[in-house]
């Protein structure tokens, strides 16, 4: 497979996931109020983003210097 049709594929897989969302967010919005909506949203991605973070040292450096002048 070539770069071009490498990125013409994941511009497509970007689009459907993109697209997939609008839907999945008005089904969610009818059970659950918007805050709850939005803590849940922060929630997961923190769970899916903290083990890249936590494993990569230079990523853990940044970490403390974001997180300690927002504390």
């Amino acid at each position: 497979m070539s770069d071009r049709q490498r990125a013409d594929l994941a511009l497509v897989l970007v689009s459907l996931l993109w697209g997939i969302t609008f839907p999945l967010i008005r089904s969610a919005l009818q059970d659950l109020e918007p805050h709850q909506f939005v803590a849940w949203r922060f929630f997961l991605a923190t769970l899916a983003f903290a083990p890249l973070v936590l494993l990569h040292p230079e990523a853990r450096a940044g970490l403390r210097k974001v997180l300690v002048p927002g504390l």
